[in-house]
């Protein structure tokens, strides 16, 4: 009898077009890595570079210490949710275990493909929020390693 793990994805025709996306991606073992300023600088690179080379539009991000929250959107109806995950978690994941010899990312990521009837801005506040739900600052701008490539300081408004 051949056992075989059960998909988290739904088909695959859903992870592409232009849909917006919520990704959760936890660092391995829930390390906190994001921690200095440099890690995250190195890591918004990667994401900007991949997010612009596979046509997504990074609405907002944060960089908790032990994980990662994205907002994105498809910018063409080839834009690939799973391809883009994928490219982001092995060009950082090469990258931290060149510097720091260990893995960066959990394995699989959590996802949420947002329907017509959802507010975009719901999940921005979500992913600002984190920060302060966690304690860390006591406002969302406050937090250095969250913002969007697309909204600048204005999504914080």
């Amino acid at each position: 009898m051949s056992v075989s793990r059960k998909t988290n994805r739904l088909s695959s025709g859903n992870y592409s077009g232009k849909q917006i996306y919520f990704i959760t991606m936890n660092t391995a073992n829930r390390e906190n890595i994001f921690i200095a300023e440099n890690i995250v600088n190195e890591h918004l690179t990667i994401l900007k570079h991949v997010a612009h080379t596979l046509g997504f539009d990074v609405l907002s991000y944060c960089f908790m210490p032990n994980h990662l929250h994205l907002l994105v959107a498809g910018k063409h109806e080839n834009s690939e949710l799973i391809s883009f995950v994928k490219k982001y978690k092995q060009i950082s994941g090469f990258a931290y275990k060149r510097q720091n010899g260990k893995t960066l990312w959990q394995k699989s990521y959590f996802d949420h493909v947002l329907r017509k009837n959802e507010d975009i801005s719901d999940f921005v506040q979500y992913i600002l929020a984190n920060p302060v739900r966690k304690n860390i600052v006591e406002r969302p701008r406050d937090y250095l390693y969250s913002g969007s490539f697309v909204y600048g300081d204005a999504i914080f408004e």
